[in-house]
């Protein structure tokens, strides 16, 4: 070796320009040995002897090595806090989406509840309506069968109510006049329309009621017009008494 170096040290004194181009090529050379790159050579392996031809290269020692125990174990640590960060991350994610999945999963529970008494509500309701209608139409029924009943009722008093040809329901004629019934007596007296009180017949005087004659502006029976008063003809009326024992009739 100390036979090369004065060699290279004659050839510099000899040569000055190749001292330039020895600095390249030993220039060179570092740069291919920290690449890997130098034939035979062991990168970042200190001590190992470099193959016939080659050169011995070292690193410094405060130049990064990834072959150092150390330092893989710092990165490999860093990697370990990174992944960990990241787990952590993941989990506050999963924590996160768990907690919105409750809140969802509440929300539609709620709506179901909601639904479900809507639903229900909407079915009493809907009973109730048809109540009503039930009942509405019972009334109906009721109120056309009331109208029915009152039609009848008044069709059956106009077929029952008696009435004389000529005569109104009011007891008078179709002339105006105030109409009386008269049941012959076998002594020859009348009744004229009342069956307790006979009167003998008078002189006929112009007087508006027939049988009362001698007793002006008298009706004979106030309030009783259109009432059938005669005495049917099986019963015989009572005898009548003599026109002096007559009693009078206030005036």
């Amino acid at each position: 070796m100390e036979k090369q170096r004065e060699q290279q040290r004659q050839a510099m004194h000899q040569h000055p320009h190749a001292h330039m181009v020895m600095g390249q090529q030993m220039g060179q050379m570092g740069q291919m040995a920290q690449m890997g790159q130098m034939p035979g050579h062991v990168s970042g392996v200190s001590g190992v002897p470099p193959p016939p031809g080659g050169v011995e290269m070292s690193y410094p020692p405060d130049a990064p090595d990834m072959g150092d125990p150390g330092m893989r174990e710092s990165h490999l640590r860093q990697r370990e806090e990174q992944c960990a960060r990241v787990e952590a991350q993941c989990q506050m994610r999963e924590q996160s989406l768990r907690m919105r999945e409750n809140e969802i999963g509440q929300k539609e529970r709620a709506l179901e509840q909601t639904t479900h008494q809507r639903e229900t509500n909407l079915r009493q309701r809907e009973i109730l309506l048809r109540d009503r209608e039930i009942g509405i139409r019972d009334r109906e029924h009721a109120i056309h069968r009331a109208e029915q009943r009152a039609r009848g009722a008044t069709l059956d008093m106009d077929h029952t109510q008696v009435g004389v040809q000529g005569m109104s329901p009011t007891g008078m004629d179709h002339m105006g006049g105030q109409v009386q019934s008269h049941v012959s007596i076998p002594d020859g007296s009348a009744m004229d329309g009342h069956p307790h009180q006979p009167h003998q017949p008078h002189q006929p005087h112009p007087h508006p009621h027939p049988g009362m004659e001698g007793h002006p502006g008298m009706d004979p029976h106030p309030g009783m017009d259109g009432m059938d008063m005669s005495v049917p003809v099986s019963q015989p009326p009572p005898l009548a008494q003599p026109p002096s024992k007559r009693p009078a009739l206030p005036i």
